[in-house]
Parts: structure tokens; sequence; C-alpha cells
């Protein structure tokens, strides 16, 4: 199976679990229990596909690639759609994890490009 049809099941496990996180954090206040109950199924679908992404990949890489382009997407719907703020530490701390996801993934990107 081709690398981008591969990492397709994660960003569309991501992306589920994301849609999770809004229903969760809606739910927060707004006590309906249907958004409850949407978020746990989008969590078990997201859960799927990063179980059939990890046939795949690397487990001791798979965890930062999930939890760093996890945040990434967290952190845009917090601002968007939440309308949060970060603090200039927080912001930092996502550059960060960023930075440590491109060093972790550097030699896998450089061997498909050569």
């Amino acid at each position: 199976m081709k690398l981008w049809v591969i990492n397709l099941f994660l960003v569309l496990a991501l992306s589920i679990s994301t849609l999770g996180d809004v229903f969760a954090k809606t739910w927060t206040f707004n006590k309906r229990p249907l958004l409850i109950v949407l978020a746990l199924i989008l969590y078990t679908i997201a859960s799927s596909l990063w179980i059939y992404w990890l046939q795949f990949n690397k487990l001791s890489v798979s965890l930062a690639w999930w939890q760093a382009f996890g945040a990434l997407l967290t952190f845009l719907v917090g601002i968007f759609y939440f309308k949060e703020r970060l603090t200039f530490l927080e912001a930092l701390a996502i550059v960060m994890v960023f930075s440590g996801l491109l060093l972790l993934n550097i030699q896998q990107f450089l061997k498909q490009t050569v």
C-alpha cells in the first residue's frame, strides 16, 4: 500500500478524534447526552483507524505523530472554533512539539525523496 494512502488513515483518524473532542468540549457547557454519545462513537472510530495505521508504522514514532498532529488540530479548533487564547509559553511548546516531530521523521522523509 502506498505511503500516502496509509497516512490518509492517520489524517482521517485524527480528524474524527478532533471532532469527538469538539462534541466532548461542547458537552461540558451544554449537558445534552447526545453530545457525549457522539464523542464516544467518534473516539471509537478514530481508535479503529489508528490501530489499522499502526500496522504500517513503528510504535515508537507513531505516538509522536498522533500526539503532535492531534495537538495541532486541537489547537486550531480551540483557537478558531472555541475562541480560546494561548499564552506565549503554550504557543512555544506547540512549536517545540512540531520541531521534535520533524527531527524524528527527517530520515524517513529523506529516504522517500532520494
